[in-house]
């Protein structure tokens, strides 16, 4: 039969391992718990920029459409000519792009 002075130490050594153990998990989890969170925003903050890029790009396709038109509707009454043709063309594409 083993000494219960030996066993006492045994288990007080294992409870010992077993609490820094356990504060290791317990850190390690909450670093991920972090990295997750930080994760989070950076990526909502990407999406707020992508969807201001693409709002802005939108805004920019209306804008040269629209001067599109306008130098069309001036170049109405005048004669044919290469930049007027590809003036038009270049508004059939973006409009084929909406």
């Amino acid at each position: 039969m083993t000494d219960p002075q030996e066993t006492l130490e045994r288990w007080r050594n294992a409870n010992r391992r077993l609490r820094a153990v356990l504060v290791a998990a317990g850190a390690a989890l909450a670093f991920l718990i972090v990295l997750a969170v930080i994760q989070f925003v950076v990526t909502m903050l990407g999406v707020r920029t992508m969807d201001e890029a693409k709002q802005e790009s939108e805004r920019a396709r209306r804008e040269a459409l629209e001067a599109l038109r306008q130098l069309q509707h001036l170049q109405e009454g005048a004669p044919p000519e290469p930049a007027k043709e590809m003036k038009e063309s270049a508004l059939k594409k973006l409009e084929m792009n909406k």
